[in-house]
């Protein structure tokens, strides 16, 4: 009988936990996309991390560095831990980490406003449809997500990393809303057509070295010569048609 008192208990802790959300933010709109982003990606509050009071401060090539209060080690943004959401000292939420997750809905992270870093390798991941309004927005990385297709993304005037190396992404499109970017990183894509770049006038490091199988290596290039700030770029190809 106490056995089956005690599983009972059990199973009612674990439904409060569920059911319960924890209070991380005083933004009402932010706390709700949390409890969202946590529900889709299949987690409870003691399966994600969170990190408060971070001062964004000085770059590093080019990526924006931050360190916590109080303590001088400085890290770049892009590097933050697996299944963990960053604040900064006023509370808002710069940087969220759903690497290994169940997350599907891209569109939930739009009510971040003050996103910087988003990052989201996950195998469940297999589209978006838009991104937009998130102007303090710096880098999206879906590095090894199943994503087939870039969505719109529009007013994101401060993008400058875009990650899609290891997808399933086989054209470059709706990158003409984001001239800000400067990384664009497609190694081991479907892409075989390089196209679709005059836009990015500030791009510096291109990344598109495709696999070994020859019927995903780049056979044809355009415009790149457009591309005047470009300092770094490796491309794999079996004939080039500039």
């Amino acid at each position: 009988m106490n056995k089956l008192l005690i599983n009972i208990f059990l199973v009612f802790l674990m439904a409060v936990n569920i059911s319960f959300a924890k209070i991380v933010t005083d933004d009402p709109i932010e706390q709700a996309a949390i409890e969202a982003l946590l529900k889709d990606a299949k987690l409870g509050w003691n399966e994600i991390k969170l990190t408060k009071n971070l001062i964004v401060e000085g770059r590093r090539n080019g990526i924006l560095l931050v360190h916590r209060k109080g303590r001088d080690k400085r890290w770049k943004i892009t590097n933050i831990s697996d299944k963990r959401i960053y604040f900064d000292i006023k509370g808002n939420v710069i940087a969220i980490n759903l690497n290994n997750t169940k997350f599907k809905n891209l569109s939930l992270i739009n009510s971040f406003k003050s996103l910087i870093h988003f990052s989201c390798k996950c195998r469940s991941l297999k589209e978006f449809k838009k991104i937009e309004g998130l102007v303090s927005l710096e880098g999206l990385d879906f590095h090894l997500s199943k994503i087939t297709k870039i969505g719109v993304l529009k007013n994101l005037p401060k993008l400058i990393l875009l990650d899609l190396e290891r997808t399933y992404i086989s054209k470059i499109e709706n990158l003409d809303g984001i001239p800000s970017l400067k990384f664009l990183m497609l190694k081991g894509t479907d892409i075989r057509k390089l196209e679709g770049l005059d836009s990015l006038i500030n791009l510096e490091v291109l990344s598109l070295d495709a696999s070994n199988d020859s019927d995903r290596k780049i056979i044809k290039i355009e415009n790149i010569g457009n591309l005047e700030n470009l300092k770094n770029w490796k491309l794999d190809f079996i004939k080039l048609k500039s």
